[in-house]
């Protein structure tokens, strides 16, 4: 199967359910978003990547949401620690947890310019994320 392509998403009102969620659990201070939705319809779930400016510097911080589909509504079921970096891609949902891809830093890089990728493995039962073995 090809793993879902990140859908930006920018929180506003309105009837869709991701900008709901969105627009609920974190408000207005969103820079950008990145939503990537299990294609199976057994396992209604979502992980959200949402970048907000940091306060009192020119930066931004991530927050990784796990949400799960409860009655038409995503509802935040957790943040997942452990994971960083930009331009998440390749979400990929597993029986053994949920792979996605970040940009990150090579040995080297400049803070500005971070040339290198990073999959991580994460598991949604205990909200947590580690960088996948090579496969």
């Amino acid at each position: 199967a090809t793993p879902p392509e990140a859908a930006p998403a920018a929180p506003a009102p309105g009837g869709d359910p991701v900008e709901l969620a969105l627009q609920r659990d974190f408000g207005d201070g969103i820079d950008s978003a990145y939503w990537f939705e299990n294609p199976d319809p057994a396992r209604p779930e979502a992980l959200a990547f949402v970048y907000a400016p940091a306060e009192g510097g020119n930066a931004m911080t991530l927050t990784v949401a796990l949400y799960r589909m409860q009655g038409g509504t995503w509802l935040r079921a957790g943040l997942i620690g452990g994971i960083f970096g930009a331009d998440p891609r390749d979400a990929e949902f597993r029986p053994d947890g949920i792979l996605v891809t970040t940009t990150t830093p090579k040995e080297g890089d400049p803070r500005c310019c971070p040339s290198g990728e990073t999959r991580w493995l994460i598991d949604p039962a205990a909200l947590t994320a580690r960088p996948a073995p090579a496969q």
